[in-house]
């Protein structure tokens, strides 16, 4: 299980300013405060796969290196496996697999075993069992064949493998994936959500870090999301659809589109308007009327249609009602 209450990160922004006295140069850094993460509760049921979304920059990297420990709290509390994440470090890093997919954080001439069987013996692996379960991690992760390959050789798909596989090495109660599929051909990227199902079924926990909006539909149980630091829903993928009362509107004008646009954006009721391919895509903040209103501003200045079609929000529009974002997570990735 993980548990946050008002947990939160303040990270000091450098800012230089320089300043010139009669030959003297002076360099004066000012620390502004970032609020990465701000006030967060949530909790995590062992054996949930937690989704988090958020735009660039919402916090989520931050809150998972909170649950891990790689960075420490400015206030509030959290505990892992029912480890506080403050004073029991060391308990906290035994219960977790964390991929971060960090390629600095591997030995870049060693090879793929021998990175493994390193963090392996960190970990408190040794012998038989550290060299039996290295084989079990790269077989898993189809690394088997390159496991001899120095690790600066690996291509951006096998780095991230490989950082999979570390996390698995100990099989410990709670894995924090950051990105989990990133770099990662669609043929792998498949196989990689069948070992996070299997890690479900096993009882794990995971929270999962993702802006591929269909990975989190299809992997997690529960889904939150992150906008400037802090956690502004929570729930599972219907639940979360409810939150947008309005509807979906897809317009495929034939001709004049750009102007149709221009005129949709600015009727009441309308929360974005924007073109994908050869449609429109309206998402409506309610129900009632607004249809009738875009169907009234087509026919008032006589655009023809191929097709007029309504239906419920998606996720991807949650996300966009939620955060403001201009640039939506990866909905379409299958």
């Amino acid at each position: 299980m993980i548990i946050a209450r008002g947990l939160t990160k303040v990270f000091g922004k450098k800012r230089l300013g320089s300043g010139l006295s009669f030959g003297k140069s002076k360099s004066r850094a000012k620390r502004e405060p970032v609020v990465a993460v701000d006030e967060v509760d949530l909790e995590i049921p062992a054996g949930t796969v937690f989704g988090l979304l958020g735009p660039n920059g919402a916090g989520k990297t931050t809150l998972i290196k909170l649950f891990s420990t790689l960075v420490i709290p400015t206030s509030g509390s959290a505990a892992v496996s029912g480890y506080d994440v403050r004073t029991q470090e060391r308990e906290v890093r035994a219960s977790i697999g964390l991929g971060l997919g960090g390629e600095r954080s591997f030995y870049w001439r060693l090879t793929g075993r021998q990175n493994l069987e390193f963090f392996g013996t960190m970990q408190g692996l040794t012998g038989k069992r550290l060299k039996k379960r290295v084989g079990e991690v790269l077989d898993r992760l189809e690394l088997s064949d390159v496991q001899g390959v120095p690790f600066m050789e690996y291509s951006s798909g096998m780095k991230r493998k490989l950082d999979i596989a570390r996390a698995l090495l100990t099989d410990p109660p709670i894995f924090l994936f950051d990105e989990l599929t990133s770099s990662i051909d669609p043929g792998a990227a498949v196989k990689i959500r069948e070992l996070v199902q299997e890690l479900k079924e096993r009882g794990k926990t995971i929270l999962l870090v993702t802006h591929n909006l269909a990975e989190a539909e299809r992997l997690c149980d529960v889904i939150g999301i992150m906008n400037h630091g802090k956690m502004v829903a929570v729930g599972d993928s219907a639940s979360l659809r409810g939150l947008v009362e309005g509807c979906k509107v897809r317009i495929r004008p034939d001709g004049r589109g750009l102007e149709l646009l221009h005129i949709l954006t600015r009727l009441d009721g309308v929360e974005y308007a924007r073109r994908e391919g050869s449609e429109i895509v309206i998402l409506t903040g309610r129900r009632d009327g607004v249809v009738h209103q875009i169907i009234k501003a087509i026919a008032a200045i006589d655009v023809p249609v191929q097709s007029i079609n309504v239906d419920r929000p998606s996720l991807e529009d949650v996300f966009l009602h939620l955060t403001g974002s201009n640039n939506a997570p990866n909905s379409r990735l299958r």
